[in-house]
């Protein structure tokens, strides 16, 4: 039996690895085709899905902390690909 179990361990490992390749590939044709990395990508599908949103909720939506997600949106806005608008209440 134990050797049944590594196997299967093997197998998962396996396709946990083509995973990761195929993400990967996806990635740079994302970055080469649209300009957006990987990380940027699902922030602007949640904005176009969900419209106007909090930064503290976007981040809980693409499984983020705020302070990444503010660095993935500064990017995706230096590329003009969104306005962000601070709210008053912003802290700066």
């Amino acid at each position: 039996m134990p050797n049944m179990n590594k196997g299967y361990h093997l197998k998962i490992l396996r396709s946990i690895r083509q995973i990761i390749r195929a993400i990967d590939t996806d990635s740079r044709r994302l970055a080469t085709e649209h300009k957006v990395t990987g990380l940027q990508f699902p922030c602007l599908m949640a904005v176009v899905e969900n419209g106007v949103t909090k930064a503290v909720d976007l981040a809980k939506h693409v499984n983020s902390i705020p302070s990444t997600l503010l660095c993935i949106v500064d990017r995706i806005e230096s590329k003009g690909l969104a306005r962000r608008e601070r709210n008053g209440q912003d802290r700066h």
